[in-house]
C-alpha cells in the first residue's frame, strides 16, 4: 500500500478533455427550446437604475430576487439581481460588497457579465447579462441525463472559467448546476459570486475553512 502511494505521488495525474464541440451540436443534443429574443447586439451602458423596467421574475434565492428587465431606451434585455440585507449585519454587508467588487473586475466569455452595480439604503442591485436558457439545473430537471459530448462541452466551459478566475486569485467556492447559466447560443457561464473571495496568499484562511469543512464531512461518513 505504501509503494502504491509513493508511485501516485511521483506521477502527475492529468485528465484530458475531448476536443471542443461545435455550439450547434451542443444546442441540438440538449434540444434547447426556441425562444423569441429581443437582445440588442451592442449592450448599452446602464447609467441609473431607473433606466431599467421590470418584466418578470426569473427566480428567488437567499435574501435576493432576480428579475428580467428591459433597458428603456434600447429595449435590450438584462437580468437584475436585487440583494436585500440588513445593514446592521456586518458579515452580510461585507459579503455583498465583496461580490460587487469581484463582479466589477471579471471579464470573461465563461463568466456571466455584470453591466452595472447600484447601491441603495437597504438593497444592492446587479445588472447582469441575461442568460435566456436558465441554469444547468433547469436543464437536468427536464433531460435528467445528458450525452457525454454535451457533458464534456459543459466541463470545458466551466474549467476555462475557473482557470480565468484562479488566474485573478478569485475562488468561486460554490460551483454547482444552479450556478451555471446558459445563454441563447448554448454557452455555459459561471454565475453567483455570493460566497466568492479573492485569495491573498497560499495560506489564506479561506483555504483552511474549506479544508476543515471537507474534513468534517468525511469524518461524519
Amino acid at each position: 500500500m505504501t509503494l502504491v502511494r509513493e508511485r501516485r505521488h511521483q506521477q502527475a495525474l492529468r485528465l484530458s478533455l475531448p476536443p471542443p464541440i461545435p455550439e450547434a451540436d451542443f444546442r441540438h443534443q440538449t434540444h434547447w427550446p426556441s425562444l423569441s429574443l429581443t437582445i440588442s447586439p451592442d449592450s448599452p451602458s446602464i447609467e441609473k437604475l431607473s433606466d431599467l423596467e421590470k418584466m418578470a421574475v426569473l427566480g428567488h434565492g437567499n435574501s435576493c430576487t432576480v428579475y428580467k428587465v428591459r433597458h428603456k431606451r434600447s429595449s435590450s434585455i438584462f437580468a437584475l439581481k436585487i440583494l436585500r440585507f440588513d445593514r446592521s449585519s456586518t458579515i452580510i454587508r461585507q459579503q455583498a460588497g465583496r461580490e460587487a467588487e469581484i463582479l466589477k473586475r471579471v471579464d470573461s466569455p465563461y463568466v456571466v457579465q455584470c453591466h452595472a452595480v447600484f447601491d441603495s439604503e437597504d438593497d444592492l442591485y446587479f445588472a447582469m447579462e441575461h442568460m435566456e436558457r436558465g441554469s444547468l439545473h433547469d436543464v437536468l430537471l427536464v433531460h435528467r441525463i445528458l450525452p457525454e459530448d454535451v457533458i464534456s462541452s459543459v466541463a470545458r466551459c466551466v474549467l476555462n472559467g475557473l482557470q480565468y478566475l484562479h488566474g485573478k486569485q478569485i475562488v468561486h467556492g460554490d460551483i454547482k448546476p444552479s450556478n451555471l447559466l446558459i445563454n441563447a447560443e448554448g454557452d455555459v457561464k459561471i454565475a453567483d459570486f455570493g460566497v466568492s473571495r479573492v485569495v491573498v496568499g497560499k495560506h489564506d484562511s479561506y483555504e483552511d475553512l474549506y479544508g476543515n469543512m471537507c474534513l468534517h464531512e468525511s469524518r461524519k461518513n
